[in-house]
């Protein structure tokens, strides 16, 4: 697909049409990274490949299959959607939600969701927060970043440096 600032999604579940806003360029100057891979900058944004229609509150991913269109597209002015609402990101709950229900189709989206929740938890260190809010918690998070360990490809100097942060969040080195 070409790149296009906005474009347009249709919900599989109830048909509304959202729109969904990617960066054309982004300025990193005067960000923050951290070693889990977050970058927190004023002009950096995030966007979610899964995101929750704000009608029916299916989960669905942004890809090919709900594509309607882009802002400069006939088809777009012939539904005069041209001001719908946003997609609506996954809150935390939410991705606990999608990891639990295996809302994902391939090992990618798999490791995306967990990536989310993984620096979910980490946010709340960020924030100056305890990491651990419920007596499940502590698990979901071990079992999480063995999972993205076994995700990750042992090829990749990225993820495997990614890899070895996820051991020394669980205590698990020498």
């Amino acid at each position: 697909m070409d790149f296009h600032p906005k474009s347009f999604y249709r919900c599989p579940s109830c048909e509304m049409i959202f729109s969904y806003f990617a960066a054309s360029s982004v300025n990193n100057f005067g960000s923050t990274m951290y070693s889990d891979g977050y970058e927190r900058g004023m002009m950096l944004f995030e966007n979610q490949e899964i995101v929750k229609c704000r009608e029916c509150k299916t989960f669905y991913w942004i890809d090919k299959d709900n594509f309607v269109g882009y802002i400069y597209d006939d088809i777009i002015k012939k539904l005069d959607c041209i001001d719908a609402p946003p997609a609506k990101d996954l809150n935390f709950k939410d991705i606990k939600k999608a990891i639990k229900d295996e809302l994902y189709r391939s090992n990618y989206e798999e490791k995306c969701l967990r990536e989310i929740l993984w620096r979910g938890f980490n946010d709340r260190v960020r924030c100056q927060e305890n990491i651990f809010t419920l007596k499940t918690d502590e698990k979901l998070y071990t079992e999480n970043c063995k999972r993205l360990i076994e995700l990750y490809d042992k090829n990749d100097t990225e993820q495997m440096h990614l890899a070895a942060e996820l051991l020394r969040n669980i205590g698990d080195f020498d």
